[in-house]
């Protein structure tokens, strides 16, 4: 990536007035094919993100639930500890709905433009 802001740096730093006709032209030409390269490549890093988020381990997300409830729940700790497991499954698959509309519904592209 260094290259390509090297590269964009030096092209703003150029003094158009000093260029040729052919010399403008030919350098719109080659502009216009590296936007296209840029595009090409933006989509193919998006669609990589958007394989991975959808591979993910949709759990990750919602990890803290399920200690978060068997570690607040208004029970006894000896009972809690007797229960944990039963609770953690409970709540893993209570939330796939939640996680499923999640994935559905999260649009990663949106979120990548709106990094800084």
């Amino acid at each position: 990536m260094s290259t390509l802001r090297s590269a964009t740096d030096e092209l703003r730093a150029q003094d158009l007035r000093f260029l040729g006709n052919d010399e403008l032209a030919s350098d719109l030409d080659e502009i216009e094919r590296a936007v296209r390269m840029l595009e090409a490549e933006r989509s193919r890093r998006l669609a990589e993100f958007e394989r991975r988020s959808a591979q993910a381990d949709d759990e990750v997300a919602f990890a803290e639930s399920p200690t978060a409830l068997v570690y607040w729940a208004p029970i006894v700790d000896d009972l809690k500890a007797l229960d944990e497991a039963i609770v953690r499954n409970s709540i893993r698959y209570r939330w796939h709905e939640v996680r499923r509309d999640l994935h559905k519904n999260l649009d990663a592209a949106a979120v990548m433009a709106s990094a800084p």
